[in-house]
């Protein structure tokens, strides 16, 4: 039998912290050799677009895929895992909440270990359901005494910033734009822009940067300055942002960043940070794209979770 994970099964059985500790699990898996995956691959029409995440972790006992097709208005996330034993499909997760938390997660390991322990102020572009678990995100992993947010309206973030405070306990606050930000430690891009949407003059020299919009090659959150003056530049997969991160794409043709000088998320784990020879500050930047990995290793842990606790259906 397949179990059958529903989207209210995932929020009563996930937190965020219980995410960011097994995406970490996964990428010292990958540090170990022990992943095989493959970017994301998309079919595009004129109605949508159908993606798959494919990858497999033989010594934890599962292969699977993440497949969701969406469109502008809407979009539908499913995880699918099989046992490595048997062959069998074992369990399916519906994967939006799933998909928000690890994206969340990915940013919250990686804060963690680039970002200054005595961070203080998170700035967040953006106002959608993704920035909400980046900046939970960020906030599980530091002591953070202050959020400031701008949107595609001040009315927005003002709203966004209103629920976040109420929500997780934070002193959160809504400003007009990103130039209004003032002084940050870390710093949230979480748009559909294709635009950058704050200027490289705006972002302090020792920042941290979690960019996670921007996974269409047609798609920028970041000035190409703001990318080549980083100190470390780190992907979850350098494979999958050559072809999909549309601002760091042109930070690599502009010849000031290089391909192999992106570092992957298992590298920062491994301690094999890698280091733009042409930077001037101090910046580290996380672009994180979404990789198949973090899916399933989340997956994982949702269906072994709902086994014990007798939760999910089977079909």
């Amino acid at each position: 039998m397949t179990l059958y994970i529903s989207e209210q099964d995932v929020d009563e059985l996930l937190t965020m912290k219980e995410t960011i500790e097994q995406v970490r699990i996964g990428f010292e898996l990958q540090a170990e050799g022990k992943v095989d995956g493959l970017p994301r691959s998309r079919v595009r029409t004129s109605r949508g677009s159908l993606n798959i995440l494919p990858v497999a972790v033989d010594s934890i006992g599962y292969s699977g895929l993440k497949a969701y097709y969406g469109n502008r208005i809407d979009a539908s996330f499913l995880v699918l895992l099989f046992s490595v034993e048997d062959t069998k499909p074992v369990c399916i997760v519906e994967a939006s909440r799933m998909g928000q938390l690890r994206t969340g997660a990915a940013s919250g390991v990686m804060t963690d270990l680039l970002s200054r322990k005595d961070a203080e102020v998170l700035a967040c572009v953006g106002t959608g359901y993704q920035a909400e678990t980046q900046i939970e995100a960020v906030t599980t992993v530091r002591d953070i005494d202050r959020v400031v947010v701008s949107g595609r309206s001040a009315e927005k973030a003002m709203s966004f910033s209103q629920m976040i405070s109420k929500k997780y306990g934070l002193n959160a606050e809504g400003v007009k734009s990103s130039a209004d930000f003032g002084s940050m430690d870390i710093l949230v891009t979480a748009t559909t822009s294709k635009d950058p949407v704050i200027s490289d003059s705006s972002v302090p020299g020792d920042c941290h940067i979690n960019a996670i919009g921007a996974n269409r090659i047609e798609a920028a959150e970041l000035e190409t300055p703001t990318f080549c003056s980083a100190k470390t530049v780190v992907v979850d997969s350098r494979e999958q942002a050559i072809i999909e991160s549309g601002d760091l794409v042109r930070a690599l043709q502009s010849g000031n960043l290089e391909e192999e000088h992106l570092t992957e998320c298992w590298q920062v784990l491994a301690g094999r940070l890698k280091h733009n020879p042409h930077s001037t500050t101090d910046r580290t930047i996380f672009k994180s794209l979404g990789i198949g990995l973090e899916d399933l290793i989340t997956a994982r842990y949702v269906y072994e979770k709902a086994l014990r606790e007798g939760k999910g259906k089977e079909v």
